[in-house]
């Protein structure tokens, strides 16, 4: 239902349930990514780098999550 509501843009009903599955399968990914997502389109950088600091190490070395940290790290003028 959080990742649903995030697409359909109720980033509110997304987090609620997105917070909800991080604490019932905190080693999943796509809880991290998608609340990440949120709180950048929300303006809270700092929280959406955390999230995706959290996802990293969980996510396998193939499925590379280099767009996300990409958008959050251009908006803090972070280029390198």
């Amino acid at each position: 239902m959080g990742t649903a509501d995030y697409h359909l843009g109720d980033f509110p009903a997304a987090e609620q349930y997105l917070r909800r599955a991080m604490s019932l399968d905190p080693g999943s990914p796509r809880q991290y990514l998608d609340l990440a997502m949120i709180c950048y389109r929300t303006g809270r950088l700092a929280e959406a780098v955390q999230l995706l600091r959290r996802a990293t190490p969980l996510i396998p070395r193939e499925k590379a999550i280099t767009s996300p940290w990409a958008l959050v790290l251009m908006d803090q003028h972070d280029y390198h």
